[in-house]
Order: C-alpha cells, then structure tokens, then sequence
C-alpha cells in the first residue's frame, strides 16, 4: 500500500506529426528490351541500346555515380506451335536513372526514348535529404501530444508536473510513384512532370507525470 502511494500518477498519450515538402529528386526506371535468333545476340543488342541509353540520360542531366541495373532477365521465348522449340530469346534491362534537378526529370526521360528505350517503366519523386523535415515532423508530433495532454489533465483537474518516459517512431514517408500519368509531352517541348508532394510522418508516445 505504502508502494501505490509512492508511485507517481501518469498519463499516457500519443501524438502524430506531419511534414508536407516538395520532392527533389526523381528515380526513373528505363527498361530496355531487345530479341535475338541466339541468348547471345539478344544480350548484344540490350548491351547496345543500354550503352547509348547511358550516355544520353547523362548528357541530359541524370546522375553518373547512381546510375544502376535495377533489375536484367534474358530467356528463350519458345514456339506457340511445338512448346519444346525455342523461337527466340528476349533480354529485358531495367535501368535506375536518378535526376537530382527535377526540372531536367522530363529531358531525361525524352533522351531515354530517343536513344533506344522501350519505355520508362516508373517514375519515384522522394527527398534526397530526409533528416530535416523527419526532425520536424517529430517534433510536431511531440507538441501534438503535449496539447492532448493538457487539454486531458484540465478535463481531469490535474497539472502535468513532468516526463516519465518518451518514444519515437521513425518517422516515414511513401515516395510518390507515378507510370507517366503525371507527365504532358508535346513535340515542342518535350516530357514535363508535376510531382505531388511528400509528407513525412512521425508518431511518438509519452508518458507525463501529473499531480
């Protein structure tokens, strides 16, 4: 008994933050498909296309040192007639093409296609740098949880006197990916984009001490 009156009272609440911020980077992924009589030729020719596919996205704005094969298939496509006879072989290149400056997003994609690619298969808007706008967020979700707090402890006629404990959830947000449905082109000027923005979103969970 002399335990329960020693412990503090306590209330428990939780708090959600938010932080909306306009992407600065795009992540275009370029596929490539090629067909061969042989595995041998069609990977040639992917290689080829990929080659000149690299370098016009580069000229055009997209990164060199993020420039990545996101994912490579290369197999035999076999006669609808006789399932045992392979017709041909089809190698499909699934290239990462990340564009720092937004506004070169639409160029690079044109050069993409001008230099060989089949289609842009999507394109991801995110945030180069998270920290700030996570730090942000957190620390709208802590004031959020504070006003619950007190508006509890007015109801309750209680003071809150301090902090037992606090956590944080990482603060997370979903890329915004699109298949082009975001995109205008005309022959006169080209693919544009108009990303929607990201919001970034904290939870935290506080414990006060009241009296």
């Amino acid at each position: 008994a002399a335990h329960a009156e020693d412990a503090p009272r306590t209330l428990s609440v939780s708090g959600t933050g938010s932080v909306t911020v306009a992407a600065d980077t795009a992540t275009l992924y370029v596929v490539i498909e090629s067909r061969g009589a042989t595995a041998a030729e069609a990977a040639r020719a992917n290689a080829d296309t990929a080659s000149l596919v690299r370098n016009a996205v580069i000229a055009a704005g997209a990164s060199d040192k993020e420039f990545a094969t996101a994912n490579y298939t290369l197999r035999p496509e076999y006669d609808p007639k006789d399932p045992r006879k392979i017709k041909a072989y089809s190698a499909q290149n699934s290239m990462k093409v990340v564009v720092k400056d937004l506004s070169r997003a639409g160029a690079v994609s044109d050069a993409a296609v001008a230099a060989g690619a089949d289609r842009i298969g999507s394109v991801v808007f995110s945030l180069e740098n998270e920290e700030p706008y996570r730090a942000q967020a957190i620390r709208n979700a802590a004031l959020s949880a504070r006003k619950e707090a007190d508006l509890i402890a007015a109801g309750l006629g209680c003071t809150i006197t301090g902090v037992i404990s606090a956590t944080a959830s990482a603060a997370y947000t979903t890329p915004y990916r699109t298949v082009l449905r975001n995109a205008d082109a005309t022959a006169e000027t080209g693919t544009a984009f108009t990303p929607e923005k990201q919001e970034l979103t904290a939870n935290v969970s506080i414990v006060y001490e009241i009296a």
